[in-house]
């Protein structure tokens, strides 16, 4: 079953967030004709600004103190903007 399925609404919507820059053209092609999913380039957090992003392998990784990549980071209640939410994974 898919999430759109679960969800058994029309006006279901997704978010899909990915910061790490390898892996951003790849879900974005995945994505785009869905109208229903919205991409964000950027990774979530408890408030807006950047942090490190530590590469463990080829096109995944972690936040870290260390990481050598910065990203733009968002809070959800900055890009839901009071739309309700009904899961969260």
């Amino acid at each position: 079953m898919s999430f759109f399925q679960w969800c058994h609404g029309s006006d279901t919507k997704a978010y899909v967030f990915e910061p790490a820059h390898c892996n951003q053209s790849r879900l974005r092609k995945l994505v785009e004709t869905d109208g229903r999913i919205e991409y964000i380039d950027k990774g979530m957090w408890s408030e807006k600004g950047e942090l490190r992003f530590s590469k463990e392998m080829v096109c995944s990784g972690r936040i870290s103190n260390y990481g050598e990549e910065v990203v733009e980071v968002v809070s959800l209640d900055e890009v839901l903007n009071g739309f309700e939410v009904s899961f969260i994974k």
